[in-house]
């Protein structure tokens, strides 16, 4: 059987982050699942869910903003 950290070890550290994925190491995972879309422009992201209310407080999907528009709206 094998452990897969999920967004890194999401629930010890925010998920999709280098933190988390740290944290997941460190917990003995032998795999970590991330969640990779492409954003308008082609740049590609580090965010989980379809739509970016949740996270951000944004509305819409990552495919609707440019890399700098996140970066900037969403203050990632």
């Amino acid at each position: 059987m094998f452990v897969i950290g999920h967004r890194g070890a999401a629930g010890h550290a925010p998920e999709n982050t280098i933190e988390s994925i740290d944290c997941a190491i460190e917990m003995g995972v032998d795999y970590i699942e991330i969640d990779v879309q492409p954003t308008r422009d082609g740049r590609l992201v580090v965010f989980h869910d379809r739509t970016m209310r949740r996270l951000t407080g944004l509305d819409g999907y990552v495919r609707e903003y440019t890399f700098v528009e996140l970066t900037e709206k969403a203050n990632l």
